[in-house]
């Protein structure tokens, strides 16, 4: 009787799982996109449809990190600067404190400050990556503080500018967008002209066809008055970026270069 009993769930499930496919729903529900070749990554959830459309919700996530060519060289140019700083020495205080921490670190002795020592038991019980870069951040620091030379304020200022190569910021757009069925395998989303120079924007869901259950989606700015604005350094209609964005559902994995994560702004 048992073995019946599960031969007739066995059935029932495959005919309701063939059935789903057989007839695919047919609006986007939620996925995640990607866009090939670029760090930016969209998440979306689509209410159900009703007659006055259907409303998605979008998150696209911009992962972005600071350092680079650019802004170490802004920073070694700061290197005589930095040592005027250090030979007037108002950082006594922060230079006592960074090289006992260093000390501290490397001994595995305590602190007899408790937020100090709070501190150091955290970093014990990082990763082994994490206890070595913030050690390292420590000792180059601890070096400027012994010996101010624009060598050692080199280092420092390069080490500090490949750690934030690799330090991530995470920028969250959340933003909402009402579709029209336009087929079985397309909604589309076309707005008003707004803001000052009339954007519009276009965007489509599309199903995928190797997929038939899956969408891809396509978004655009159109700039209705590109002479709206006159012409300035910071700003012009005429070069608004109004190329198509295209997300696939197929997200192959993105380098991204982060060994971490910062949050907020800074």
């Amino acid at each position: 009787m048992l073995m019946t009993r599960l031969h007739v769930f066995g059935v029932t499930l495959f005919l309701s799982t063939t059935a789903a496919l057989a007839d695919p729903v047919d609006h986007p529900m939620s996925g995640f996109l990607t866009i090939e070749g670029h760090k930016n990554f969209l998440q979306y959830t689509c209410d159900p449809p009703t007659p006055q459309g259907m409303k998605c919700h979008f998150a696209q996530v911009l992962p972005s990190a600071k350092g680079g060519a650019e802004a170490l060289e802004k920073a070694l140019a700061s290197i005589p600067e930095i040592q005027k700083q250090f030979a007037s020495k108002p950082d006594e205080k922060t230079c006592a404190v960074m090289t006992s921490l260093a000390n501290e670190m490397r001994t595995g002795a305590s602190d007899s400050n408790a937020d100090r020592q709070k501190f150091l038991e955290r970093w014990r019980a990082s990763g082994e990556k994490e206890k070595s870069d913030t050690l390292k951040d420590f000792e180059n620091f601890e070096r400027v503080c012994a010996h101010p030379t624009r060598q050692n304020i080199e280092a420092w200022l390069r080490w500090q500018n490949a750690k934030e190569s690799k330090t991530c910021s995470l920028w969250v757009n959340t933003y909402e967008e009402t579709f029209t069925r336009q087929s079985k395998n397309n909604w589309v989303r076309s707005g008003t002209p707004g803001g000052l120079c009339g954007v519009v924007v276009i965007s489509t869901f599309e199903r995928d066809d190797d997929s038939g259950i899956l969408w891809n989606y396509r978004t655009r700015k159109v700039v209705t008055d590109k002479n709206a604005i006159k012409d300035t350094d910071m700003f012009s209609c005429k070069n608004y970026d109004e190329q198509e964005q295209v997300y696939t559902w197929k997200n192959d994995p993105v380098y991204v270069g982060c060994d971490y994560i910062r949050f907020g702004m800074y």
